[in-house]
């Protein structure tokens, strides 16, 4: 039995999208792209307090990561 949940407006996703639906690749790779961004964030926060001992805010990390792709933030081996 599949458990949907509510979404709103009486619309219900399932908990697990099967490898065949349509919407599998676009979820796929969003859910991809939104763990690179949460990596690089946190990278980002981390060398920033170790090294400079500061912490640094929402709106100053969402300014430095909107200019930059979210690869080029690590360093490259």
């Amino acid at each position: 039995m599949r458990v949907r949940r509510f979404v709103g407006m009486g619309t219900s996703l399932p908990d697990r999208f099967e490898h065949s639906d349509p919407r599998f690749a676009a979820l796929d790779a969003a859910a991809f792209a939104s763990k690179n961004l949460y990596n690089v964030a946190l990278y980002t926060t981390r060398q920033a307090y170790i090294f400079r001992g500061e912490i640094i805010t929402y709106p100053r990390l969402a300014k430095e990561l909107r200019t930059t792709r979210p690869t080029e933030r690590f360093p490259q081996k």
